[in-house]
């Protein structure tokens, strides 16, 4: 996807450790959890582009693999990533 760099977060509000990158493109917000950002907030992006590194998930969830979680809003709802999956 591309966009722009709108947040850089934490999932979780024990634990700093874990972040997540946001971009926004017009309506819609990607959110792409458990890595450690390479950006910066305001950065401009484009498909293919890396964001950040994956995250050692087994420091809080013992046995997990990693995985980078991905989330949709459009229009503040979140909506089913799969089409967008397909695409990229």
């Amino acid at each position: 996807m591309s966009g722009t760099v709108t947040k850089l977060g934490y999932p979780y509000g024990d634990d700093l450790s874990f972040r997540y990158v946001e971009i926004t493109q017009k309506d819609y917000k990607y959110r792409l959890f458990y890595v450690n950002p390479t950006v910066a907030v305001g950065t401009e992006i484009k498909q293919g582009d890396i964001v950040g590194l994956s995250q050692d998930l087994d420091k809080r969830y013992k046995g997990i693999p990693n995985h980078i979680h991905f989330e949709i809003l459009k229009d503040g709802r979140y909506v089913d990533p799969t089409p967008v999956l397909l695409v990229l």
